[in-house]
């Protein structure tokens, strides 16, 4: 396969993330729930924020202070860093640290999805769905936690902005890497986070259904 055509691929699921989590957001918040949606979504919020601290750690930056529900949205105070590479991977890190957490949470409560999610079709996600067994307490805690976690995972748009120079020079180098042997390897790592991609996506979507429903909700008792 082409570098080129992965590479659109990390764009697109970059970009409906972003509109997903914007339309979210603003459904809670113009909902009865209000702004205190957010303790609703507090395992989100926690995966969100420590996975920032996290890589802050890892890329050998001093975390000073972690806030998890100030009035203003949950942030990580660290080290400042000079890398660019290092700001991608700590502004990144919730979308690394929120799809791990989507897998071990579907291998613990919903093991049989990972067979039944067909890589190559997504609307196997929607049947898989249908074919849920929504009797089991595990199914509904499943559900919660992916819609909890799905709601918080974007980069705030400071995240994206302090990464951009990062981001630059990341692409830079792909496209570089692309053009000698290593570009077969690039491709098959990116093939392999299509499967975390499609269920990321796919409780994007779940999350996106039920804000909307409230604010209907709201809309219509006003």
């Amino acid at each position: 396969m082409n570098i080129y055509l992965p590479l659109i691929y990390i764009f697109s699921f970059f970009t409906l993330i972003m509109i997903f989590d914007s339309l979210i957001n603003y459904f809670m918040r113009e909902s009865f729930i209000g702004m205190k949606y957010r303790y609703f979504v507090a395992p989100g919020i926690i995966i969100h924020e420590y996975s920032h601290a996290l890589f802050a750690l890892l890329t050998f930056h001093k975390v000073s202070k972690i806030s998890l529900f100030d009035p203003n949205g949950g942030y990580v105070l660290h080290q400042k860093t000079r890398e660019p590479l290092s700001q991608v991977l700590i502004s990144f890190a919730p979308i690394i640290g929120i799809s791990l957490s989507f897998y071990l949470i579907t291998y613990l409560l919903q093991p049989n999805w990972l067979h039944q999610v067909n890589l190559h079709d997504p609307n196997s996600f929607l049947h898989t769905l249908s074919q849920t067994d929504f009797t089991r307490w595990q199914t509904w805690l499943h559900l919660y936690l992916a819609t909890s976690f799905a709601t918080c995972l974007a980069p705030s748009r400071q995240d994206y902005k302090v990464a951009l120079s990062g981001i630059l020079i990341l692409i830079l180098i792909i496209f570089l890497l692309s053009q000698t042997t290593f570009g077969q390897p690039i491709t098959n790592l990116i093939e392999k986070n299509y499967f975390l991609a499609i269920f990321t996506l796919g409780f994007l979507s779940i999350a996106l259904l039920i804000s909307f429903l409230i604010y209907s909700i709201t809309k219509l008792a006003r």
